[in-house]
């Protein structure tokens, strides 16, 4: 209990100490290079989506001291990409996905001397849709994905007497409260909603910012794993179906143009 005293007093002292910096505000915009793949039980792969995707995204930078931030941002990203997967008969089904992906998030961040190291740890939500189209008397679906997503991070300079020039970023990010909704409405199940097992995940960037420039160049990749969920009733006036989410991995890239407001 004292030291848990002794930390708030610490922190509380530090933002009244230092005097704020002012804050900072930007818009990026990005190509992201998306690859997500299911498989089955056997590991052997059901379908593959992948394609470029355009991404708007902003933040808000509002420090609380020299030493510690707070930071909101959000991004959006859209367009349609491949798919290639299989019918339930198991015949080859090659088709398009309209994609949407939505995330918002909040982190508090702390910076050693000179910013050369950054800290930073929060939390955020995220929304996916997926509607892969119908093709050749098939019918396509439509899926919500939603979760909290809880991230911890290091941004760390590489030119240490010019922090802000060259630094990379490595993030974990922990998956909670993840769930599935499905529309199988077209068949008479209705939209059943399917827990998804917690996950981790991790995020690696390297940014830029050449010299004489506002803008910041932005690389940088993700991989995210979710195990099979557990399967769930959904029941239409004849009959019940039990209905579950494969095993998915994820790989995305992600090129990016940073610009301060």
């Amino acid at each position: 209990m004292r030291a848990l005293l002794l930390v708030s007093v610490l922190f509380f002292t530090s933002l009244c100490v230092a005097k704020p910096q002012p804050m900072e505000a930007g818009i990026g915009v990005s190509l992201l290079r998306y690859d997500s793949r299911e498989y089955d039980d056997d590991g052997s792969l059901l379908n593959r989506e992948s394609g470029w995707l355009p991404a708007l995204s902003g933040f808000l930078v509002m420090p609380l001291s020299a030493r510690w931030r707070l930071r909101t941002e959000g991004e959006l990203a859209y367009g349609t990409v491949d798919y290639q997967g299989q019918t339930q008969l198991g015949l080859p089904f090659n088709s398009s996905t309209d994609t949407g992906l939505y995330q918002g998030r909040v982190a508090l961040g702390y910076c050693t001397s000179n910013c050369r190291q950054q800290f930073y740890a929060g939390l955020g939500g995220y929304l996916r849709t997926r509607d892969i189209d119908s093709r050749a008397g098939v019918n396509g679906l439509s899926e919500r994905y939603r979760w909290a997503e809880w991230h911890l991070g290091l941004v760390q300079a590489l030119q240490p007497d010019q922090p802000e020039r060259w630094q990379l970023q490595a993030e974990l990010f922990y998956l909670s409260a993840a769930q599935m909704k499905v529309d199988l409405r077209f068949a008479g199940y209705g939209q059943p909603r399917i827990p998804l097992p917690n996950s981790l995940g991790h995020r690696l960037g390297l940014s830029f910012k050449p010299r004489h420039s506002a803008l910041t160049l932005k690389l940088s990749w993700q991989r995210l794993n979710i195990n099979e969920s557990k399967a769930v009733l959904a029941s239409s006036s004849s009959s019940t179906i039990l209905v579950s989410e494969p095993a998915s991995e994820a790989d995305h890239w992600r090129l990016g143009v940073i610009l301060p407001l």
